[in-house]
Formats: structure tokens, sequence, C-alpha cells
């Protein structure tokens, strides 16, 4: 499909996403900047920005004050995904149906409460579980999916670039976040450390409720004309199972590098110091790639933008198999840029040809498919690095894996619509 025919799915929305006279990119920006920045903010701060980010921090102090070893806290960010992909598509639906206001309002407060509860742990090391489990659970209305619709109900014009912004602040939080928490462990102890990130969490509540959209259900991109549908009604179309499936192969590829980059590079002589400047790089190149690929989704065909990263990633991870660390920089970027990039494509195609009315459910099944790739993917490269001692065939198997999902997402412009109401569910009797 054509960017014409792309931009012929969807009338003109003012922020807010109300029915307007078309709005300019600037005066988008101009009016919608409160919801952006709150967004920025939100993200930073939410369950998959600083709390997700700052877990390393806490490990040695755990460790020494309740005994559990590292063993018994490598579990802590299982249970954290287990509860992120268990809540993701129903917090969907309440996003879909009391708006993002309410929703991201009454989140933050639990994720405060839940985060602050983490400082009262001990004995056995199930508690900890349970307190992580919980604070993905009852959290996820701090992240992503709730922000992201917010954004793409208040832009349109520069929608993209809107959505590259906002990803960028776990971005920043990640950067920032782990050595301000540190000052605070060490000084104050690594109970008040889970303090200090509750209450970093709590700030953005004024500015949640008072500034982001209270918009329930569909207000643009040909949404509110669609049918009604049932809740459960998982008769999805092809296009729907094809771009979630590429997402999850490109998920196994990339969340493999990305968890043993340091690893790889210490295997094959290069310095711990040297290896932890690349993952510095790789986060660059991450940002970067969320940057770029927001501007460009506003003035090329997202598809084939989304298969140029794919197709990226693949050229780094053959980088890595082929020639190790003699590319080593140039295959960082390379997949760090396009790691990035998918954190753009993902809302940014959802709201475009799934529309808004069941935004937040669609991209919630979503996130299904890339976080179980994520998940599977360092478990898989570090199986292969075990047996047969190098992590060569793992990293060509990955840059295969990211190949074919290129394929797929180019196979897949055949099933995207020249109207949002074709990709809908067809209706169901009550």
């Amino acid at each position: 499909m054509s960017r014409d025919q792309e931009k012929s799915v969807r009338p003109a929305t003012g922020c807010g996403g109300v029915p307007a006279v078309t709005a300019t990119l600037p005066q988008e920006f101009k009016i919608g900047w409160p919801t952006l920045l709150t967004a920025w903010i939100g993200m930073g701060l939410g369950v998959g920005g600083l709390t997700a980010s700052t877990i390393g921090v806490f490990v040695d102090p755990l460790s020494a004050a309740l005994g559990w070893s590292r063993a018994q806290l490598s579990a802590w960010p299982l249970c954290m995904v287990i509860g992120a992909m268990i809540s993701m598509p129903i917090v969907g639906r309440f996003v879909d149906a009391y708006g993002v206001r309410r929703v991201a309002s009454v989140s933050i407060v639990v994720l405060t409460v839940c985060l602050a509860s983490l400082g009262f742990i001990g004995g056995s090391v199930w508690t900890l579980y349970l307190a992580a489990l919980s604070t993905a659970l009852l959290g996820m209305g701090t992240s992503g999916l709730t922000y992201t619709k917010a954004v793409n109900s208040s832009f349109d014009a520069g929608r993209g670039l809107a959505l590259g912004l906002i990803a960028t602040g776990p971005a920043v939080a990640t950067i920032v976040g782990p050595k301000l928490l540190q000052v605070a462990v060490d000084q104050y102890g690594w109970r008040a450390g889970f303090w200090f990130i509750a209450a970093a969490a709590l700030i953005v509540l004024p500015a949640a409720y008072c500034l982001l959209p209270d918009d329930k259900g569909a207000r643009n991109t040909g949404a509110a004309h669609r049918p009604q549908t049932r809740d459960h009604d998982f008769r999805m179309p092809p296009f729907f199972w094809i771009f979630g499936i590429a997402f999850f192969l490109f998920g196994v590829s990339s969340g493999g590098v990305a968890f043993h980059l340091v690893p790889f590079l210490s295997d094959n002589a290069i310095s711990r110091a040297k290896a932890v400047e690349f993952a510095g790089l790789f986060g660059i190149a991450s940002l970067t790639g969320r940057l770029v690929t927001g501007f460009v989704l506003d003035r090329f065909p997202p598809l084939k933008i989304c298969a140029l990263l794919f197709l990226t990633a693949s050229s780094g991870l053959a980088l890595f198999a082929l020639f190790r660390v003699a590319q080593a920089a140039l295959a960082v970027v390379l997949v760090g840029f396009a790691f990035g990039g998918e954190m753009d494509v993902m809302p940014y195609c959802t709201a475009r040809f799934f529309g808004q009315k069941r935004y937040g459910e669609i991209y919630g099944y979503f996130t299904w498919f890339a976080a179980g790739g994520v998940s599977l993917g360092p478990l898989l490269l570090g199986y292969v690095r075990e047996q047969s001692g190098t992590y060569d065939a793992g990293f060509l198997a990955a840059a295969a894996l990211s190949f074919l999902a290129t394929g797929l997402i180019l196979f897949s412009q055949r099933f995207s619509p020249r109207n949002v109401e074709e990709l809908s569910p067809p209706a169901m009797p009550a």
C-alpha cells in the first residue's frame, strides 16, 4: 500500500483525537506538547523505565542483607515479564474502555504502593517474587501501552516523531536512574532505594491526571465507524498474525544480543571495561534509532520502514557471526539502531492499521509477541553458546530469524488494508 493510500485511511484529527481541521506538524506540537511531555516523563518513571532499569542496583545489597543468591535474584526480571504478559491485554482493554487519564492515574498510585512494599520484603525470596509479580501486574498502566495511545490520539501529522520522542524517556531513565539510585542505596540502604523509586513514580501523577487526554474508545483513524465486535473475538485477520509473528522473530534475535553482548565481547579478548563501552554504544544507537525512525515514519510507508529496520538488524547480527569483534562497533550500531526503531514501529502501525477503538487491547497482544521473543532470545543464544563453545552459530541463526521477519513484514503488505475497517474482525450477534 502506498503512502498516499495510507493517508487516505484517516480523517483529519485535532489534539486529543477529536475530528477537526487538518493541523500541520508545528500546530500539533504547539497544542499537544503537554500530552507529549507527560507521556515522556511517565514512560521514563513508569514500570518499563526506571523500575525495570534499576533492578541490577539491588542485586548485591539484597544478596548481602538477606542471603539470597544471585541465581535466586535472577528470577526477579522473569516475574516482571510474566506479570507484564498477563496484564498487557487486560490493561489495554481498560484503556480502551475508560480512557488514558483514568487508567494512568490509578496505575501510578498502585505502582507507587507496590514499589514501596518492596522496601519491606525479607525472609523468603518468594516475598520478592510476589512483590515483583504484583508490580508488573498492577503497574502496567504506566507503560508505553497507555502513553502511546495518548500520543496516537493527539498527533497525526507528527505521530511518528511524537512516538519517537516519548520512547526516549525510558532510555534516559536507564542512563540516569541507576547512578542516582546507587547513591541513595549507598547512603541510606536498599530499603530506602525502593522508596526512592516509588516516590519518583508518583511525581508524574498530577500531570497525568490534569494533562493526559480522557478519550474513551476511538475518535480518529476511522475507527469510530468500525462495526461493534465482541470483546473476546479472536478471529483476527491474516495481517495481525503475520505482523505479530514477525515481531516475535525479531524479538528472539535482538533480545539475545542485547543480553549477551558483554559476555560475547569478553569471550573474544575484549576487556570488560571496553565491553561495557560497547554496551553504552548500543544504548546510544538505540536512542538514535527511536528518534530517526519516528521522524521517517511520518514521511514513508511504515511497513517498508519496519522491513528495513529488521534487515538492518540481520546485517549487524551477520557481522557478529562472520567477523566477531573485527566489525563489532558497526554491528553494535546496526543492531542497536534497529532495536530502538522497532519500539516506534509497533505502536505506530497498531494505530494506523487498527485504529484507536481497540488500540490498547491489540497493542497488548502485539506486546505478547515481542516480549515472548525477547524473553526467549537470551535463553536460546546462551544454549547455543554452551553447546558449541562460541556465539557464532547463535548469531548466524539470529540473523536468519531477523531476515525471515523482514520477509514476513514485506509479505504482510499484501494483506494491509486500504481503510481501517477492512481489518476489523467481523461483527458478532449479541
